[in-house]
């Protein structure tokens, strides 16, 4: 029986590893940007070691991401806007959060708050729901951890692997005590399914 996948992307945070493995601020900022639809099902085409004739079908995309303030920050608001619209049109979920502007803004960033957290709770409540056999968690972020020792104590009917750019400098989730599969991702497979589209420009 073919195993069900969701691949949960926690964007921000896939997007600044990557352009920390592969590439330097002097590349443009596109460099890194990457379809979720075919980093999804490219995940899926890889198995672990001992699985690879394992049946794989891909089930749901969700990308995770912070949403700038139309006040604040109108063009790259607009952007990424641009930006889940060509995901959606991918058949991608996107679950966004309103980014946080510190006092200091814009000198100091406006960050993310609660995109990891609400990345958590679906994978923790669709692990008891059933409604995946393979969570792929696409995000190096720490604070998912408990996320991931909850699903892997759950038995192996429910798994959960990870995700990480395998490059310069590499980031990849672990939890002590259980082995949690990581597919680890070189250049080539970020430019097999990289966007370069500037989602600045409205056309």
């Amino acid at each position: 029986m073919s195993k069900s996948v969701i691949v949960y992307v926690d964007y921000q945070n896939m997007y600044s590893d990557v352009r920390d493995a592969f590439y330097s601020e002097t590349h443009f900022h596109t460099y890194g940007q990457f379809n979720p639809r075919e980093f999804a099902e490219l995940l899926v085409t890889r198995r672990p070691f001992g699985k690879e004739k394992e049946s794989r079908h891909l089930q749901e995309v969700r990308i995770y991401t912070g949403i700038p303030d139309p006040r604040k920050d109108p063009t790259s608001h607009a952007a990424r806007e641009r930006q889940t619209e060509a995901w959606k049109a991918d058949g991608v979920k996107v679950f966004g959060r309103a980014l946080r502007y510190p006092y200091g803004w814009p000198k100091e960033p406006a960050v993310e708050k609660g995109v990891d957290v609400a990345l958590a709770v679906d994978v923790v409540r669709h692990a008891v729901e059933g409604k995946y056999d393979i969570g792929i968690v696409a995000s190096t972020d720490g604070d998912l951890k408990p996320a991931l020792e909850y699903v892997a104590t759950r038995g192996k009917n429910v798994v959960c692997e990870v995700v990480c750019w395998w490059g310069n400098i590499t980031k990849q989730l672990s939890i002590e005590g259980h082995q949690i599969w990581c597919h680890r991702l070189l250049l080539a497979d970020c430019e097999a399914v990289s966007d370069h589209r500037d989602y600045n420009l409205a056309s």
